[in-house]
């Protein structure tokens, strides 16, 4: 089996064109230009058009002739053809990946470039080497995304433990920092000590507006834990009652914290 790259130079398509490969092998559309390969471009590399991934020919198909069109990318429509009189040939090598570059309406100057691949082919007809290739990239890509899985746990984390300030941006001193967050390496080493009652530590507050990531969740102190720290926190009440002589009755059954349970949640008088 042999493979082969076509790319051409062509700044003669308008919008909604694309340049196409026709010719007379079967990987070519059989000289039927709906059923030509198309190429395609990009704002980097316009006007080199190319099929990007490598065309399969098979053994038996030594030589090829074939031509470039331009036509809709709908493939409807009339294309149009290169003008020179003949068709280009191109010569396949078993085992050499080859790419012939060529210039619009040029029968001369065509470039051709050998790579030597593995008769053994990949999948969607790509040479072993080329998916080798990509598989060493996408090693690399994961490699690199573990190394940074700690500095995304750290950074997480970190938002978790930003101690309070003030309105103006001064950190109170007076208070310890110490944030409602833990880590699977201070629960392995609390599971080494003896289990004795904790002593209640005066905590800082966790403002919402830093937690930036979900995965930052995970590492929120437990329920209990929470609530221990609470209790060494004084609020002072932000209302005072009035009109307490005055008789109420509530007869409900969806008052927080009862709220959704399907029974009267307040009855008072």
């Amino acid at each position: 089996m042999s493979v082969a790259v076509f790319e051409v130079d062509c700044q003669r398509t308008k919008p909604g064109e694309a340049v196409f490969v026709v010719g007379s092998a079967s990987a070519l559309g059989g000289w039927d230009a709906s059923q030509a390969a198309q190429l395609s471009t990009s704002p980097k590399t316009f006007p080199r058009w190319s099929t990007g991934k490598p065309l399969s020919f098979p053994a038996a198909e030594v030589e090829v002739e074939y031509k470039f069109i331009i036509q809709q990318a709908t493939r409807m429509g009339k294309a149009t053809w290169e003008e020179f009189p003949g068709n280009r040939k191109l010569s396949l090598c078993p085992g050499k990946l080859v790419t012939a570059c060529s210039v619009w309406d040029r029968a001369d100057g065509t470039k051709l470039a050998l790579e030597h691949v593995s008769d053994d082919m990949g999948d969607v007809g790509q040479p072993q080497a080329v998916t080798r290739q990509n598989t060493a990239t996408a090693r690399l890509i994961a490699e690199q995304l573990e190394a940074r899985e700690p500095m995304r746990k750290n950074f997480s984390q970190s938002l978790l433990c930003l101690d309070s300030s003030d309105d103006d941006g001064t950190i109170d001193d007076a208070q310890p920092i110490i944030a409602l967050c833990r880590s699977t390496v201070q629960d392995q080493a609390q599971a080494q000590v003896a289990a004795e009652p904790p002593t209640p530590t005066p905590r800082a507050s966790v403002s919402l507006k830093h937690i930036g990531s979900f995965s930052a969740l995970t590492e929120m102190a437990g329920a209990i834990e929470k609530a221990e720290a609470r209790k060494t926190r004084k609020r002072e009440s932000t209302y005072q009652p009035y009109n307490v002589n005055v008789p109420v009755v509530i007869v409900t059954s969806e008052v927080a914290p009862y709220s959704k349970t399907g029974g009267v949640g307040v009855v008072a008088g």
